[in-house]
């Protein structure tokens, strides 16, 4: 069996829970050797978390902890004793990368931070991950995934008017953590290979989640923009189908044999009538947008024809059409889906305890750099004696890795280098996954050029509809999305849908659908490094430029074609946005309150679009290093889905295992006491959902000492005295009544002087942030989260930046949201290389230059004069 491609990288895990662990399993599973430091006795806190095989609480049957810990080693170390101490600093000095996740100051007290141990190994990688990062005011708050999704996530976008904010299902968030710190610690390893530098890397969970692309960052964006970010049926808590914007379905709709959830907007009109003729009659687009008196009709006829069939048959009769419609599914639905089957995800490993099991498989196909199971998840300390016998072996043996020769002028350097500066990624991304994987590979300092064909309709990089319809433009959310809430002549380069991900790119247009914009194209890919596109799985092929064409082209490119479902298998031309696609994966079951009907209607948050970007710029690397070794580069056949799933893992374990189907806990917990309360401020109603101004406070109970610092909070008062309130386990059973009393105090209460106030008594609590709060966190500001980027046709606007820092090779803004074929010339000249006459032939030809958006046609009146108005 060959190498893997990390196979020589050596990794010392000093994390526990989720993040960490999950940040070195993709490390191990694609060949890196990891040695996991566990305490003696208890292991990582995840071995005693459910679910567990059987029920049985067993510390090797934890499904979460067998899941994170593949491919693993596991050595037992006291890290407060003096040996523990010796023994971590001598596995330092053959490590490649360290990841820890103590609190902040720990490992300092314990003489294991970076300043120490880089003197044992000044190559060496840490990368340490916290709740709110090692330095800053928070540094020391203690948090919750519940209590990070109202100070990092965006809460404001799943829920219902009138409601409390939800968080996402199961452990997504800090899944989502883990991947990106794998990023950045492969990221900070292929720069160590080109500097011989190593580094630290300080994450804070609060900082990734907030440039989550799903959907704060948008929202960061647009509230910049226009003070506006919820009031959208595509971003805010509400109901899709009270607030549709056409007539044709968006929402979940019963059927035969379940449910299944559809979306459509204006652009799908079209398809709807391929199986509805009979509203053919309609004019478009003024009675396809007359919800009020025509949806009506449209709904009866669309209720009967879902009751009569099963929710797959209407999936695969909507889909041979591409109209928007997938079916709902369970975790248990989707283990036996016959996609993940065709494409091999789910693979068996068997276990000295839990025998042999299905888990989540290859999440990336990467055809020079496979995914493989070495061993299964170690027993507690099973490989303590082997690993001290190598240390003792090699105690006298010096462990050096060599450094390049421009170490010294690279620290020295006034602009020292980004991590991914020198390499060229051409992007054709669209909608969310594409352009988040292209920002990213930017933020990190790759030269990105994004290929823009306005020709081509509609451009979902830029805008589903250059017009807003005169039906839409007077509603209070019609300019949310532009600077001032003005559209502007060129609403294409002043969205903050878009722009969100466009700076630190470039643009250039070329017409790929003309035989000469092809060869053109081919011309760019020639002196590229990568090549990344989302669209549907059979759209470059259908281009005449899939990716054998293009590694023909350029045999070093490495090629990431990520459409949902890859590209491969009977769901493959399959069409949607994430919410479409996560409805086949059981996602939405395990999210929504947990007193609602299932499954839940608004399904506005995309884990999906959050997972696969770090997903993508971790295998791009990873083929980097490939490279190297082979001078060659490579397919990524990537399935989004198959990322996404990753981080429900123990959701679909708990379902091949067991049986079951995990129902939504809402925003509560299998052991903590937690939720989401209402401080002074407004109530919450549909207005508040669609303009903010709701103040929410989330609190999380895990042990004693936290129930005791809330209640000296609250005073001590007498209900707290009961003895069914005692003790962690029956406080979970008397649960709707805490919350009742929570509730009572929490009204009265500033949500942020309460946050202050409890976090000073050792309670893991938060505001909800809204927009306007995170733009003013003093913990993101302290960290230098936001940074100010000036566009020429945007004005100048402070943007969620960079979800991670790099000390030894800083990131920075080198390029404003990019405006539609700004970069021509750069590009085409170059780049490419052509010649005075090649450019002034192919702009006769309208195959490049200053192409516009033809489709569309000119500005309509009304258009003109809300602009004018503006």
């Amino acid at each position: 069996m060959t190498d893997q491609t990390l196979s020589d990288i050596k990794v010392l895990d000093l994390s526990w829970y989720i993040a960490g662990p999950f940040c070195t399993k993709l490390l191990a599973d694609f060949g890196a050797d990891i040695i996991k430091v566990e305490r003696p006795l208890t292991g990582d806190p995840t071995r005693s978390t459910e679910p567990f095989l059987n029920d049985d609480p067993d510390p090797e049957k934890s499904l979460l902890f067998s899941n994170l810990n593949l491919n693993k080693r596991s050595i037992t170390l006291d890290l407060k004793s003096a040996s523990g101490q010796e023994t971590v600093k001598e596995l330092v000095r053959e490590a490649d990368i360290l990841v820890e996740s103590f609190s902040p100051g720990v490992l300092k007290r314990q003489g294991l931070d970076y300043e120490v141990l880089k003197t044992i190994n000044p190559n060496l990688i840490m990368t340490s991950l916290s709740n709110f990062g090692q330095t800053g005011p928070y540094r020391d708050f203690k948090a919750s995934e519940l209590v990070l999704s109202g100070l990092g996530a965006d809460m404001y976008s799943c829920g219902l008017p009138g409601r409390y904010p939800l968080k996402l299902g199961g452990n997504c968030l800090q899944y989502l953590v883990g991947h990106m710190a794998a990023v950045a610690t492969i990221a900070a390893y292929w720069f160590r290979l080109n500097t011989g530098l190593g580094q630290y890397l300080d994450l804070s969970m609060q900082q990734v989640l907030a440039a989550d692309t799903n959907h704060k960052m948008t929202n960061l964006v647009s509230f910049a923009y226009s003070g506006m970010a919820l009031t959208t049926m595509a971003l805010g808590r509400i109901d899709p189908r009270s607030f549709a914007t056409a007539i044709h379905p968006t929402g979940v709709y019963p059927c035969l044999d379940g449910y299944v959830r559809a979306y459509s907007g204006l652009t799908h009109w079209e398809r709807f009538l391929e199986l509805f003729p009979q509203f053919e009659g309609f004019n478009y687009p003024e009675d396809v947008l007359d919800v009020e008196n025509n949806k009506p009709e449209v709904d009866v006829v669309w209720y009967e024809w879902c009751a009569e069939r099963t929710r797959q048959e209407i999936m695969e009769t909507c889909q041979s059409v591409k109209y928007w419609v997938t079916a709902i599914n369970t975790p248990r639905d989707f283990i036996s889906d016959p996609q993940m089957k065709a494409r091999g995800f789910w693979v068996e490993v068997d276990h000295p305890v839990t025998g042999k099991q299905i888990y989540p498989g290859d999440p990336l196909h990467a055809e020079s750099s496979p995914w493989r199971v070495r061993r299964p998840a170690p027993l507690l300390g099973q490989h303590t004696q082997e690993i001290l016998d190598h240390l003792a072996k090699n105690a006298h043996q010096a462990t050096t890795i060599p450094e390049k020769s421009n170490q010294s002028n690279i620290e020295s350097s006034d602009q020292p280098m980004m991590p991914l500066q020198g390499l060229r990624v051409v992007d054709m991304g669209v909608i969310w996954a594409g352009p988040s994987t292209a920002w990213l590979f930017g933020a990190l300092g790759a030269e990105v050029i994004h290929v823009d064909n306005p020709h081509h309709e509609p451009d979902y990089s830029r805008g589903f509809l250059m017009w807003t319809p005169e039906s839409q433009l007077n509603r209070p959310d019609s300019g949310m999305y532009y600077p001032e809430g003005n559209p502007g002549a060129r609403p294409w380069n002043r969205q903050a849908f878009y722009n969100r991900a466009l700076w630190n790119r470039l643009s250039c247009c070329i017409d790929i659908d003309k035989p000469e914009g092809k060869e053109v194209f081919k011309r760019l890919i020639k002196t590229s490094d990568i090549f990344v596109e989302n669209n549907g799985a059979t759209v470059m092929e259908n281009l005449g430029l899939g990716h054998e064409v293009l590694r023909s082209v350029n045999p070093r490119l490495i090629c990431i074609n990520m459409p949902a479902w890859g590209r491969s298998g009977p769901y493959k031309n399959y069409v949607g946005i994430g919410a479409m696609h996560q409805a086949i994966s059981g996602e939405e079951w395990i999210r929504g309150y947990d007193d609602d009907d299932h499954p839940f209607h608004n399904t506005f948050r995309y884990p999906m679009d959050s997972a696969s970007p770090p997903m993508a710029v971790f295998g791009a690397i990873m083929a980097l290093v490939q490279r190297l070794k082979t001078g060659k580069g490579q397919w990524i056949d990537f399935a989004q889905m198959q990322a996404m799933a990753h981080h429900f893992a123990e959701i679909y374990l708990d379902a091949a295992w067991n049986g079951k189907d995990q129902k939504t806990l809402g925003n509560r917990h299998p052991t903590a006491v937690q939720g989401c309360y209402p401080c002074r401020g407004p109530e919450p109603t549909e207005e508040t959902a669609l303009n903010g101004g709701e103040r929410w406070i989330n609190i999380t109970i895990t042990n004693n000492e936290e129930w005791e610092g809330l209640c000296r909070v609250m005073g001590n008062p007498a209900w707290t005295k009961d003895p069914k309130f005692s003790n962690q386990e029956s406080r979970r059973k008397h649960h709707d009544e805490i919350d009742e009393n929570i509730e009572s105090f929490t009204r009265k209460r500033d949500n942020f002087e309460l946050f202050y106030v409890l976090q000073e008594h050792g309670v893991p609590a938060g505001p909800v942030e809204d927009y306007r709060d995170s733009h003013m966190d003093p913990q993101l500001n302290a960290r230098n989260f936001f940074r100010t980027i000036t566009g020429a046709d945007i004005g100048t606007y402070r943007y969620a930046a960079f979800p991670f820092n790099f000390p030894k090779s800083p990131l920075k803004v080198t390029h404003p949201p990019c405006m539609l074929g700004e970069d021509n010339d750069y590009v085409y000249r170059k780049v490419i290389g052509l010649t005075d006459n090649e450019i002034a032939d192919l702009e006769g030809k309208k195959v490049i230059g200053d192409l516009q958006y033809d489709w569309a046609g000119p500005m309509p009146d009304y258009f003109a004069k809300k602009i004018a108005a503006s």
